[in-house]
């Protein structure tokens, strides 16, 4: 389900970088919005099971965003320093 950022901080200005991680993390919101809507008709209360079922239908997207958020901080460092 991961979906890498299109342009790579190595090819490409400060600016378009940053906007291009914008544009990719826009691009998930209508996952995240059916997700709250799947997990309030479990659990309108935003109890227990509201939160499991929003984990379930978000949590492999979660990973993968943090794990690319990783590797894309670890980039710049890298190849900023040189």
């Amino acid at each position: 389900m991961s979906r890498r950022c299109e342009v790579s901080p190595l090819r490409s200005g400060a600016v378009d970088t940053n906007f291009a991680f914008v544009m990719h993390g826009n691009g998930l919101a209508d996952s995240i919005f059916d997700a709250d809507a799947y997990a309030t008709s479990i659990d309108a209360k935003y109890g227990s099971a509201y939160y499991a079922a929003l984990w379930a239908k978000t949590g492999a997207m979660t990973q993968n965003q943090i794990q690319d958020a990783t590797v894309d901080l670890a980039n710049l460092w890298y190849n900023r320093s040189g």
